[in-house]
């Protein structure tokens, strides 16, 4: 999954949270473990977002990429 949005209009709804508890289970359904993904370092209402449900920042992997 590329990314996971919801509109400005559709903030504060929990519609976020209900995407993110659906992956969740998916996951578990998957007999998956964990779920990774990245935020920019500028979204802070992201990171409170993310924290909000319980998730924890990373600073063990660094990410990479090539633009060609």
């Amino acid at each position: 999954m590329k990314e996971l949005y919801v509109d400005e209009n559709y903030r504060g709804q929990k519609i976020g949270e209900q995407l993110m508890n659906s992956l969740k289970i998916e996951a578990k359904q998957n007999n998956r473990n964990q779920i990774k993904w990245t935020v920019a370092p500028w979204n802070k209402a992201g990171q409170k977002f993310y924290e909000r449900l319980g998730a924890t920042e990373n600073n063990e992997w660094l990410n990479y990429e090539w633009k060609i």
